[in-house]
């Protein structure tokens, strides 16, 4: 998609001459394809085990409440 944005603002500096509608009409699409790029990367659904902490949606915690009372975390 980015290789397309590229393309457009190309497109829209050699159309310039030719039409200003044109080129606008790229310009706008060169800055409307980033935003959907992020949309689509953003889009579905989350990804499971791929970083190392995840806990694999399992709910459980990693300490119960009785060790977190006992353990003193030193900063």
């Amino acid at each position: 998609m980015m290789a397309g944005r590229a393309v457009a603002v190309v497109a829209a500096a050699l159309t310039y001459h030719v039409s200003l509608w044109l080129a606008i009409a790229f310009l706008v699409a060169g800055a409307i394809l980033p935003w959907s790029a992020v949309i689509l990367a953003n889009d579905g659904p989350p990804r499971r085990g791929s970083h190392p902490g995840y806990a694999g949606g399992s709910g459980e915690r990693s300490l119960s409440a009785s060790d977190r009372q006992d353990r003193t975390v030193d900063g």
